[in-house]
């Protein structure tokens, strides 16, 4: 478990942080991103945040607007840290593990956090969530699950609530190989399964055409759909997606 030993990480780790909330030990962020970089941890979080909203304000969501936001796996609080200086709505996160749930719970009071099992539901009511997002999560479930986990997220939806999901998409198709390119390329979804579903080795990856087949028919409809960009914390498809 290394973090980025550069003098700007130093730096970040002897001052406040920016927002004044306090930063995860390197450990628990290696368990969400893979690496220990406290710096990395909160710039990198605030750099997909701040796309996170672009994208909201292009498709006409006014997140002020929005009375209740779930982070749907907020890991160790890298986005929901943020919210606040945004909007005065009730924030809630959940993730199925505990570890990370417990150290939110303790550390940023903004929220109000929850644990989840890998497979549903969700400790909230029906139509109570007016905007949800889920970062990476969906990357990491099979076909099945992440089938169950969009039927609980319609449910506990409101009316006009919106979702936005990332996915392994075309910046990704390089890990695959023979057929299991062949099987992206025809709106499956692949999996490379090298540790437990909701792991990071646990890889799930597919395409524009297995959302709107297998996703859309659940009952929701296409608002927007992003392909991943040239910017190491860009690099997955976002989605988002309405109740239908």
């Amino acid at each position: 478990m290394e973090s980025k030993g550069t003098i700007a990480e130093v730096f970040f780790r002897l001052r406040p942080s920016p927002d004044g909330y306090p930063v995860p030990p390197s450990r628990l962020i290696y368990q969400v991103v893979g690496h220990g970089s406290q710096r990395d941890y909160f710039y990198a979080g605030r750099t997909v945040f701040l796309d996170l909203v672009e994208q909201l304000n292009s498709v006409g969501a006014v997140v002020e607007n929005f009375g209740s936001i779930l982070d749907f796996g907020c890991g160790c609080g890298r986005l929901i840290r943020h919210w606040p200086s945004l909007t005065n709505a009730k924030l809630c996160g959940c993730d199925y593990n505990r570890e990370l749930v417990k150290w939110c719970a303790e550390n940023l009071k903004c929220a109000e956090f929850s644990t989840n099992d890998l497979k549903p539901g969700l400790p909230y009511s029906g139509g109570t969530i007016d905007f949800l997002y889920a970062i990476s999560v969906f990357t990491h479930l099979s076909p099945s699950i992440q089938k169950d986990w969009f039927v609980e997220i319609r449910r506990v939806l409101s009316d006009k609530g919106i979702v936005l999901f990332t996915t392994h998409g075309h910046k990704f198709k390089g890990h695959l190989s023979g057929e299991l390119f062949e099987q992206y390329n025809k709106g499956n979804c692949v999996i490379l399964e090298k540790g437990l579903e909701g792991g990071n080795e646990y890889g799930s990856f597919f395409s524009r055409a297995y959302v709107e087949s297998n996703v859309l028919p659940l009952g929701f409809r296409l608002i927007k759909h992003v392909p991943g960009r040239d910017n190491e914390d860009l690099l997955q498809d976002i989605y988002i997606l309405g109740k239908e």
